[in-house]
């Protein structure tokens, strides 16, 4: 059998655009809810700032996750070979 190099490079294309879309959409979401947290942060009783805190770190450290496991995804993906399953091609 023989590997598909068309396959790879669109395991890395998929990884590229779903990075640089979650990337632009938290740059945007993560604005605005700093805006409301920090508008609502006067109102909301004690015992419940650990919870916003830990929101806050969500917030701050999802992308870095995220673009770490689609890199290890793409990777474990392109690093085994491709092999076409149809006889014509």
């Amino acid at each position: 059998m023989r590997l598909n190099n068309k396959g790879l490079a669109w395991i890395w294309i998929v990884a590229i655009i779903a990075i640089v879309s979650v990337t632009i959409t938290w740059y945007i979401e993560s604005y605005v809810a700093n805006i409301i947290m920090d508008a609502l942060e006067p109102y909301i009783p004690e015992q419940y700032r650990g919870t916003m805190t830990i929101l806050r770190y969500v917030i701050a450290v999802f992308p870095l996750l995220f673009c770490f496991g689609i890199l290890l995804w793409a990777y474990a993906r392109s690093s085994r070979p491709q092999e076409v399953s149809y006889p014509f091609g």
